[in-house]
């Protein structure tokens, strides 16, 4: 009888594995948009046909929407303290360019130091570089299809918090959304990586809920990649793919290296801050 950590190794180095990055959203809608449907999914593509309940949009279309414009809905959903205001306070607070010192020579007098007679009685300003540091995350929105839309919102919005929280402490994210299923066979691992924020941008609450937080991104839009992607074997078409981050995952990190990876159901129920220690320690 083989044992399970060996058949776990054959099928790390026999796995044929599909994983496509995507610079920003633009360039995954584009992607979507120009795609033709394979044939193992000309008889039901579910992510124009899903209903409501499981995907929280009436159709593609309205998702689609929220995609490009934002998700203003959800975006009210996050507490008052996370608001663009508040961030954009927090971002300026931590970034210091200047230093004052006093010297010999400057632009306004020191007058106690002036009239104590110390040659440093000037007020000099110098200017001055801040390192940040910066991190790579990337979100597997992989999740089961019993999953209900209002569970993924309300540990997805503790993410989005967390993505937060470590920026506001100092730390630029380069951050990723996207997924990672296994087929009914267990013999193709297919995923994307979608860059929804760059390090060097400040965090646009209304634009970046939506592929993060909305159940839609993941069962229309990422649905509708397994849809038109070629090369995806045909038994995905019975239930888009397995929940087996177990097996997925290494793959993932292989192809996001240096990235720290979290899924779903690593998530699932966890507060903000566990969320951000879960980050931190992946």
């Amino acid at each position: 009888m083989q044992c399970k950590n060996c058949a776990n190794l054959l099928t790390l180095t026999t796995m044929n594995v599909l994983f496509q990055k995507f610079a920003n959203m633009s360039e995954y809608h584009n992607y979507l948009e120009s795609g033709k449907v394979q044939p193992a999914f000309k008889s039901g593509q579910a992510s124009k046909t899903g209903f409501k309940s499981f995907t929280g949009t009436e159709s593609y279309e309205e998702a689609d929407k929220l995609y490009l414009w934002g998700d203003e809905e959800i975006a009210k959903k996050l507490d008052g303290s996370y608001s663009i205001k508040t961030m954009i306070r927090k971002y300026a607070a931590m970034k210091p360019t200047t230093k004052k010192f006093v010297s010999v020579c400057g632009a306004v007098p020191h007058v106690p130091n002036y009239i104590a007679g110390i040659p440093t009685n000037m007020i000099a300003i110098r200017r001055t570089k801040v390192r940040e540091r910066v991190m790579d995350v990337f979100f597997n929105m992989c999740i089961s299809c019993d999953v209900s839309t209002e569970e993924i919102i309300e540990t997805t919005i503790e993410l989005f918090k967390a993505i937060m929280t470590i920026e506001s402490s100092g730390t630029r994210v380069n951050l990723y959304a996207g997924e990672a299923v296994i087929n009914k066979s267990h013999t193709q691992v297919a995923g994307m990586a979608i860059k929804i924020k760059n390090a060097t941008q400040p965090i646009d609450i209304v634009k970046m809920v939506y592929p993060l937080v909305n159940p839609s991104m993941l069962r229309r839009h990422h649905f509708r990649w397994l849809e038109v992607t070629k090369g995806i074997e045909k038994d995905f078409h019975n239930g888009y793919g397995r929940v087996r981050d177990d097996l997925t995952m290494p793959y993932v990190r292989k192809e996001m290296r240096n990235c720290h990876c979290v899924c779903f159901n690593e998530i699932r129920k966890m507060t903000c801050d566990s969320i951000v220690r879960t980050i931190l320690d992946n």
